[in-house]
């Protein structure tokens, strides 16, 4: 019984190889094809523009929050109870005001680097399609989505890009 399960076992490991040897399978890193291409480079651009935008804001807040709780400090001896704690209330509300409009700011980049890659994305994966038509791939794998190895010889990343240029 152990001898006929290996040598079944054997041929199927055997017509496996086979098959394996015939697919022509490749491996693409999309991730870093986009960041290759001009369209890829003019987003990234985009994208640091509008972080750099965002910062400066957040910045110019954090700066403004400093300044009123610096000033609080100095002059808290000598306020009355209730001023103390309207100025604490005033505090408090400026300070949620800035969490608040850094959150809708990370949420807005977000959006900002979908909106931007996105239709850089669709056009990446119709060149690869087209790529791998006329090369006659019968695979390509994303490199990002769980490939765990692949020798780079089978690493199409920088043909890719070229067919994106053109």
């Amino acid at each position: 019984m152990k001898k006929i399960m290996t040598l079944t076992l054997m041929m199927l490991a055997f017509s496996f190889s086979l098959f394996a040897a015939e697919l022509k399978i490749a491996v693409v890193d999309t991730k870093a094809a986009v960041d290759q291409t001009e369209d890829g480079k003019k987003a990234q651009k985009n994208i640091e523009d509008y972080i750099k935008s965002k910062q400066k804001k957040i910045t110019k807040m954090e700066e403004d929050l400093q300044k009123m709780r610096d000033d609080f400090q100095k002059k808290s001896a000598v306020l009355s109870d209730d001023i103390k704690m309207q100025k604490q209330q005033e505090l408090q509300a400026e300070f949620a005001k800035y969490q608040q409009f850094a959150m809708e700011s990370q949420k807005e980049m977000q959006k900002k680097q979908q909106e931007v890659y996105e239709p850089i994305f669709k056009k990446m994966r119709k060149v690869i399609d087209g790529f791998a038509s006329k090369q006659k791939y019968d695979m390509i794998l994303d490199k990002n989505a769980g490939v765990v190895f692949a020798n780079d010889a089978v690493d199409i990343t920088d043909k890719i890009v070229k067919a994106y240029q053109e």
